[in-house]
């Protein structure tokens, strides 16, 4: 977390868990605590919780759009529709470091890259 804070651009972290730490919390913009976390309706496991943080950040990722029903807005892909919240986002483990030199080679390539198809 220390080395995304030193980030020299705007950076929300979002921490999705199941378990509060104050200690954490410190650390992000939002800390959301998911105690028992699903997979589907009927399985509640652990194992669940990258599929949880995954629902989080798509809902953050997206603009409030006052007019969209919250199913239309989470089900919105069109990335040229302006709607979306943050330049970039990224889901990641606790347990990978992306310095900030490896963020902007990608930053600096990813349109182009993506136009490539």
């Amino acid at each position: 977390l220390h080395e995304l804070r030193s980030y020299p651009i705007r950076v929300d972290l979002v921490l999705v868990t199941n378990k509060a730490d104050a200690e954490l919390a410190k650390l992000v913009s939002k800390l959301v605590v998911i105690p028992r976390p699903c997979c589907i309706t009927y399985f509640q496991n652990s194992a669940c919780l990258p599929w949880e943080s995954l629902k989080v950040l798509r809902s953050l990722a997206v603009k409030e759009v006052p007019s969209m029903s919250e199913k239309s807005r989470l089900a919105h892909t069109d990335t040229h529709n302006n709607i979306y919240a943050y330049s970039y986002f990224a889901h990641l483990a606790m347990d990978l470091l992306v310095p900030w030199t490896a963020f902007d080679f990608w930053r600096q390539r990813a349109d182009d890259l993506y136009r490539r198809g």
